[in-house]
């Protein structure tokens, strides 16, 4: 009976260890979808300001509302990155709690969401002072 039992703590051992490495690739695939919405932002507010900058030196006029898209799409990215990363944070306590042991505090899948949610912000403090 003994050996069915340790059998059993190590299958669901591994198995709470593949859930957790995979909420890891997920939050860093999220981490990197939403930093490409954020670079989007960006360039597209930066490209259109260029662009519009040579037509106006051409007497061409261009509707200025690629910055508007721009601080969206940062925005966007900024919020989106936000809300996984609570998620991520509470699903991570969940598997702690199923191994009956603490969650670490800091994960380095975390420490880079929140330096990317600082950019983020940082982005979009320029793009409204710059707009």
């Amino acid at each position: 009976m003994e050996h069915t039992e340790t059998k059993t703590n190590i299958t669901t051992d591994l198995a709470v260890e593949r859930t957790e490495l995979a909420l890891e690739r997920t939050h860093l695939a999220w981490i990197r979808t939403t930093f490409s919405i954020m670079t989007a932002g960006v360039a597209i507010d930066k490209g259109m300001a260029y662009i519009h900058e040579k037509r106006v030196a051409q007497d061409i006029a261009l509707v200025k509302n690629a910055h508007f898209i721009g601080l969206f799409l940062t925005s966007f990215g900024t919020v989106l990155l936000l809300i996984e990363t609570y998620q991520y944070v509470k699903r991570n306590k969940q598997l702690a709690s199923i191994k009956q042991g603490k969650a670490p505090l800091f994960t380095p899948g975390l420490i880079l969401a929140i330096l990317v949610l600082i950019l983020g912000v940082v982005l979009v403090q320029l793009m409204l002072s710059t707009g």
